[in-house]
């Protein structure tokens, strides 16, 4: 069986976080708990720059309709690191 790529793991990730009503993403995400569960749950090792730099082109609009987000939004905090707001469709 062929190992799943990073664009996948993310994508199954944040599928994951949707099914129980979680649609906020942030940066320590990636950096920490995306690499851990690839590597728990698919047995793969990437490196958060990998996961950002795909976090990166799937935000800019290429792959998240998979999983039926419509939007990403950037959420307004006081705090220093990023945080996005996944939407999805009315219809889901």
């Amino acid at each position: 069986m062929r190992k799943p790529s990073a664009k996948k793991i993310i994508l199954e990730f944040l599928h994951g976080r949707l099914q129980y009503g979680n649609n906020e993403i942030s940066s320590h995400h990636f950096e920490k708990e995306l690499p851990e569960w690839g590597i728990r749950y698919w047995d793969v090792k990437h490196n958060p720059s990998t996961y950002s730099r795909i976090w990166r082109i799937l935000k800019s609009g290429d792959g998240l309709e998979a999983i039926d987000v419509d939007k990403v939004e950037i959420k307004k905090t006081h705090s220093k690191e990023r945080t996005w707001i996944l939407r999805r469709s009315i219809l889901n």
